[in-house]
């Protein structure tokens, strides 16, 4: 079956700024390995090498999962990212970051990388399915986290909030209801509270 559509289109100068565009268009998501849905994406680099700007937007809609957005802006010195995961019942998770580069260099500072995630809360049940395990899981979690340094200097900081944790092993009686509780992130270090 159709898998998808891509176009690519541009112009390449040597003494002027050039332009590519990418679109990719009603990608199927199960050819990639992923969930029942379908992606769109946006790409466009303008600019001579010594100052490129880069622009991409996604788009994704899968039917259990709900639906991702984003956009990615990159320049000479930095690439900046923005994502928000809403869930079939409206949940939202929003991630956003940023990495410097140097690309005259060739090289990606990820050390100075940073990454945040923000959620009021998550319902745990649409990743039921996804553990075998499991016949059933229910609950919320929510997030604010930092992410800082993108390669081994990496340090978490913020905290995950967990909230009417229940579950139930598959063939087996009854359905568990754990504690709230909280995992409170410190660079290296986690603290687990209330569980």
């Amino acid at each position: 079956r159709p898998a998808g559509a891509m176009r690519l289109a541009g112009e390449i100068s040597a003494v002027s700024a050039s332009r590519l565009e990418l679109a990719l268009d009603s990608l199927d998501l199960v050819f990639l390995g992923g969930p029942e849905g379908r992606a769109d994406v946006r790409a466009r680099l303008t600019g001579v090498t010594t100052a490129p700007q880069l622009a991409a937007e996604l788009q994704v809609d899968t039917e259990d999962f709900g639906e991702v957005t984003g956009h990615f802006a990159g320049d000479g010195g930095e690439g900046r990212w923005h994502l928000n995961w809403t869930t079939l019942i409206e949940d939202s998770l929003v991630v956003t970051g940023r990495v410097p580069w140097d690309l005259m260099a060739g090289g990606v500072v990820w050390d100075q990388g940073r990454l945040t995630a923000r959620s009021e809360g998550i319902g745990l049940f649409v990743f039921a399915d996804l553990i075998a395990d499991l016949d059933y899981l229910d609950g919320r979690i929510g997030a604010d986290l930092q992410l800082v340094g993108l390669d081994s200097t990496m340090a978490l900081y913020g905290e995950i909030g967990v909230a009417d944790l229940e579950l139930a092993l598959l063939d087996l009686e009854p359905v568990y209801g754990l504690p709230d509780g909280r995992l409170r992130f410190d660079g290296r270090r986690v603290a687990l509270e209330g569980f």
